[in-house]
């Protein structure tokens, strides 16, 4: 049986784990974004 603690700490680990996982998504999209501007500022120059 799963007390109700359990159940919050599962809950909350889940929440932190998509949280971290979107964090870490949009650290990568930045980068990519920075990069693809770097390219066309040096195709241009």
């Amino acid at each position: 049986m799963i007390t109700y603690k359990q159940l919050t700490l599962a809950e909350i680990f889940e929440y932190r784990t998509k949280i971290s996982f979107c964090t870490i998504g949009g650290i990568l999209r930045i980068v990519d974004e920075d990069k693809s501007m770097k390219q066309k500022f040096e195709e241009k120059a």
